[in-house]
């Protein structure tokens, strides 16, 4: 099993998460950040202030899971498309996940109990 050296710390490049979050904010108009965080308030219901999307634009912050699935929606994609994240993953996590196969990860290790529920 390859190992990740422990100096490294885990987390995406927030520099380039967050660039590219603002291009994405211009890019759907919104100069001000105020107008940009009411609009996706209004559109999928998450609540972000507008410090907050400042200090992740500037590199300052990560984004919350649900954050970025509300960034998906205002962008027009699949709440599940995750491109702007993977564009800033650390070279190490690229590197494991291309060494590994699914075969590779035992999946009955991981089960909890969740069962598909018929609705």
């Amino acid at each position: 099993m390859t190992r990740i050296d422990e100096s490294f710390e885990p987390t995406i490049d927030l520099s380039l998460y967050g660039a590219l979050l603002k291009r994405a904010r211009l890019n759907l108009g919104y100069r001000r950040a105020e107008d940009f965080v009411a609009a996706m308030k209004c559109v999928t219901g998450y609540d972000v202030s507008k410090d907050i999307v400042y200090r992740m634009e500037n590199g300052k912050k990560e984004p919350t899971i649900n954050f970025m699935i509300a960034m998906n929606l205002m962008l027009g994609l699949p709440a599940t498309d995750f491109s702007m994240a993977e564009m800033c993953i650390p070279k190490e996590w690229n590197d494991l996940s291309e060494s590994r196969t699914k075969h590779d990860f035992d999946t009955e290790k991981w089960n909890i109990g969740l069962e598909v529920i018929p609705f």
